[in-house]
């Protein structure tokens, strides 16, 4: 085969991979701390489900505590919703997805759900407060 035609192919190929890559979309901007979230199809025993991962950035100087839930609309019906919880974080630091379990393993919300534009992300519960300490996370068993 011709290696330019070869070069095409692999550009091309990149280009669509990269174009499938979630990337995280801000959807809440509070004064202390910063809220994107992203979709991601999941591999493994999951394979198939989709997963809503979320991202908090701290943009202060200081230790903060947070409680936040999620609830998940499709064509604004609420479909899901995770139950608040607390987190730390740490001065001008992210928490995000797996990490630090930020996520939200979905049982209803399709591939076609999220391409139609039709599924939004609502944050509940929301309350920020000052922290003396941040304890560490058990992990997950």
């Amino acid at each position: 085969m011709n290696k330019a035609i070869v070069a095409v192919l692999f550009t091309a190929l990149v280009q669509l991979v990269a174009a499938q890559k979630a990337t995280y979309e801000l959807i809440k901007d509070e004064a202390d701390l910063a809220f994107y979230s992203k979709w991601v199809t999941l591999k493994g025993e999951n394979t198939g489900k989709q997963a809503l991962f979320i991202k908090v950035t701290n943009k202060t100087d200081r230790l903060l505590s947070y409680s936040l839930g999620v609830e998940v609309f499709v064509d604004q019906v609420m479909v899901e919703e995770a139950p608040e919880a607390l987190y730390c974080i740490r001065p001008k630091k992210t928490n995000q997805g797996k990490v630090n379990c930020i996520y939200f393993v979905s049982d209803k919300v399709t591939p076609e759900d999220l391409a139609s534009g039709k599924t939004v992300v609502e944050l509940t519960g929301l309350v920020i407060t000052g922290a003396d300490i941040c304890p560490k996370r058990q992990a997950k068993k």
